[in-house]
């Protein structure tokens, strides 16, 4: 299962390393004061990568799970999608 409210999916960004290459974004998104940012940064951040361990996974559904829910940033339709789409992928 992915988190998929607002205080596990906040554990999870602080919890997740990132792979060599996105780190420094990634920290960015981690000390965003708001899990809007954090999770519309991961969606951003994670959504184009393909090969993602099982970790980044779970976050990136959490993201794309709560941006679905919450409407956030207009972002509501791409989220539902991915979410749908890789939701599968998850062992």
């Amino acid at each position: 299962m992915y988190p998929n409210t607002i205080p596990d999916f906040r554990a999870a960004v602080l919890a997740y390393v990132p792979d060599t290459g996105i780190e420094e974004a990634f920290y960015a998104v981690q000390s965003a004061g708001s899990p809007v940012v954090q999770a519309v940064g991961v969606f951003d951040l994670l959504g184009p990568v393909a090969d993602l361990d099982q970790d980044g996974l779970r976050l990136l559904l959490g993201a794309a799970h709560l941006i679905a829910s919450g409407g956030w940033h207009g972002k509501a339709g791409d989220a539902a999608t991915m979410l749908a789409s890789r939701v599968g992928d998850l062992t």
